[in-house]
C-alpha cells in the first residue's frame, strides 16, 4: 500500500468527499464517484507523485526497509 496511489491518499479523499451523500442507485453512486475524480486538480496528482518518489527514494536509502512517511 505504500506504493499504490489509491491507498496512499485517494481512496480516503474520495471517501471523505462522498461522505453524508445520499445515493438512490449504484449507478448515481458511480457517477458522481467518477465526477469528483475527475474534479481533482491536476497539480494534486503531480504533488503525489513527487511525495511518492521522495517515499521510493527513502525506502532506497532504507535498504527497503519499512520507512515511515510524515
Amino acid at each position: 500500500p505504500d506504493f499504490n496511489m489509491c491507498d496512499r491518499w485517494l481512496f480516503a479523499y474520495k471517501k471523505s468527499e462522498l461522505k453524508n451523500i445520499r445515493f438512490n442507485s449504484p449507478e448515481e453512486v458511480k457517477l458522481t464517484a467518477m465526477e469528483v475524480f475527475r474534479s481533482i486538480p491536476n497539480e494534486r496528482f503531480i504533488r503525489e507523485i513527487e511525495k511518492l518518489k521522495q517515499h521510493l527514494n527513502d525506502v532506497i536509502l532504507n535498504g527497503g526497509d519499512y520507512v515511515v512517511s510524515p
